[in-house]
């Protein structure tokens, strides 16, 4: 679809790829918040809102840097395969070492 309508000359390259950043990470950031606020008072953390916003601001960044990561095994990707081969050495060491295993 993407090469379709480039060569149709309905939009250009950094146009699309602007407009797919900013709707996944709005996205994200919608997803985060709905994610956050009930798990931050069901677990039972501390009630303030300087350590509240420290916890939004890192989980925003944490889902920014895994759409970035999706963009760009994606993006180096021939198939489906290849992207699925690609990705697990990446996360190998973020599951390692995210204190999941340790």
């Amino acid at each position: 679809l993407l090469i379709r309508e480039y060569r149709n000359g309905s939009y250009s390259l950094p146009s699309y790829y602007l407009a797919m950043m900013l709707s996944k990470g709005l996205l994200g950031i919608l997803f985060v918040f709905a994610i956050v606020l009930p798990i931050y008072f069901m677990v039972g953390l501390q009630l303030e809102i300087t350590k509240f916003s420290y916890f939004i601001i890192l989980m925003v960044f944490m889902t920014c840097i895994g759409n970035a990561l999706g963009v760009v095994v994606g993006a180096t990707s021939a198939d489906l395969m290849s992207a699925q081969n690609k990705l697990m050495p990446c996360l190998a060491p973020l599951i390692l070492f995210s204190g999941y295993v340790l």
